[in-house]
C-alpha cells in the first residue's frame, strides 16, 4: 500500500508526488465498514460516465476517533481515469 498525504508545499528529504491527468472523485459519508459498499457504488457511477479506472485512491479526511468526535466520517474515493 502506498500513503498518499495532502501538502501545500515540497516537502524535504520525502519523494513528492503530483497526482496528474483525468481524476474522477466522490465524497462518501459514514462507517468506515462502508468502504466496500462505496466501492461498488463508484465502480458503477464511473461506469455509467463511461470512465475506465486505471488507478485507485482513497483518501480518509478523518481517524477513527475523530470521526466519532465530530459525528461525521467523510471519506473520499478518486480514480485517475481514461
Amino acid at each position: 500500500m502506498d500513503v498518499y498525504l495532502a501538502v501545500d508545499r515540497e516537502i524535504p528529504n520525502v519523494e513528492n508526488v503530483t497526482l496528474i491527468g483525468k481524476i474522477f472523485c466522490k465524497v462518501y459519508e459514514g462507517p468506515y465498514k462502508d468502504t466496500g459498499k462505496w466501492c461498488k457504488d463508484y465502480e458503477s457511477l464511473a461506469k455509467t460516465k463511461e470512465l475506465n479506472i486505471k488507478k485507485w485512491f482513497m483518501w480518509y479526511t478523518t481517524c477513527p476517533k475523530c470521526a466519532k468526535k465530530y459525528g461525521k466520517n467523510y471519506v473520499v474515493i478518486m480514480a485517475e481515469v481514461n
